[in-house]
């Protein structure tokens, strides 16, 4: 019985699927423009992408998505740009749904 319980437990833990940078969405609300890239970095952690612009600006992106193999899935995402200096300019772009 102990392995069937544990082997249930296993698929159920194989079942589920995470993929990117798991961020805190109450940190969002912490962030402020003229913030340096580093502490923006220290809230949210690793940014999945990083774009540079013509203007000298740059764009870092952060992406978390989730799914079941039960059909269930969310994911969200957030697009900060950055001053030539390395400044927060805005709060940037957000997006997120949810199928659960």
């Amino acid at each position: 019985m102990r392995t069937m319980t544990i082997l249930g437990a296993g698929l159920l833990l194989t079942a589920c699927v995470s993929v990117g940078t798991n961020y805190d969405v109450n940190a969002l609300a912490q962030l402020k423009p003229g913030m340096s890239r580093g502490e923006v970095v220290s809230l949210l952690g690793k940014p999945n992408t990083e774009a540079k612009l013509p203007d000298g600006k740059t764009v870092l992106g952060w992406v978390h998505s989730t799914g079941t193999a039960f059909g269930g899935a969310s994911a969200r995402s957030v697009s900060l740009q950055f001053d030539p200096n390395g400044k927060l300019v805005d709060s940037g772009y957000q997006t997120q749904f949810d199928t659960k």
